[in-house]
């Protein structure tokens, strides 16, 4: 392994079977690769710390599937050790307890899956400093406060978005997606799951420059949405689950 990153790969993927019990560290050598092109972190990988000489100026796209930051803040000094970066795809299943945040300035395609669909009696925060970025996937649990958001140029928006199972009630009344909703305003190709019609509680704003939906509910959902879509120059509308 650490001998195909000293030979200069462009392209690495490191997975490990599924244990629950067991944990392996991400060696430096990860870390530090002037020709890394494309990176695929697997599961049950855990980092304990960034080296002080991070470096992966050639990194273009990145994916990470449950990676376990032990450190707040070694996410956020991965992303900058990664000046060329315009693909990043992340998937959590497991929620490691503290804040995600994810800046950069180069990333055009951003996803983002959170899949833990259990509460806490702690909340969490995640922010979005993405500013150029075109295509934007999201998925997730609702929480109480809404995502921080920076997105300014994205075209393409997908959202899937769901309040907890255990205690539906409770969190639909404390969930807030008012900011993040609020800055797909401009998009121009939309995707919206059947879900986001329970989401609809903190409203949707007026899609401006709107020529492309693809709306995935039954009748309740669509007769929510239309009032929005009267003020939209849209071309096409697809509907996955059409009203009967």
């Amino acid at each position: 392994m650490c001998n195909a990153l000293e030979h200069g790969v462009s392209e690495f993927h490191l997975d490990r079977e599924p244990a629950w019990w067991r944990w392996r560290d991400l060696p430096s050598e990860v870390f530090t690769s002037t020709t890394l092109v494309k990176l695929s972190l697997g599961t049950r990988l855990r980092c304990q710390g960034i080296p002080s000489d991070t470096s992966l100026p050639a990194l273009r796209i990145l994916f990470l599937n449950s990676i376990w930051f032990e450190e707040d803040q070694s996410f956020d000094v991965f992303l900058a050790a990664c000046p060329a970066l315009e693909d990043l795809t992340i998937h959590y299943k497991v929620y490691q307890g503290h804040s995600y945040v994810i800046s950069s300035k180069t990333i055009k395609k951003l996803s983002v899956t959170f899949s833990f669909g259990f509460d806490f009696a702690f909340s969490r925060i995640i922010s979005f400093d993405t500013p150029n970025v075109i295509h934007f996937y999201y998925s997730d649990y609702i929480w109480w406060e809404s995502p921080q958001c920076r997105l300014d140029s994205f075209a393409k928006a997908t959202l899937d978005l769901h309040f907890f199972n255990d205690d539906k009630r409770y969190v639909k009344n404390g969930a807030d997606m008012t900011d993040l909703i609020s800055r797909i305003r401009n998009v121009k190709n939309l995707h919206l799951t059947s879900s986001i019609v329970e989401v609809n509680t903190c409203g949707l704003p007026v899609f401006n420059n709107l020529v492309d939906l693809v709306f995935s509910s039954k009748q309740k959902g669509w007769k929510l949405l239309l009032p929005r879509l009267l003020h939209c120059s849209l071309y096409d509308i697809g509907l996955l689950d059409p009203p009967e």
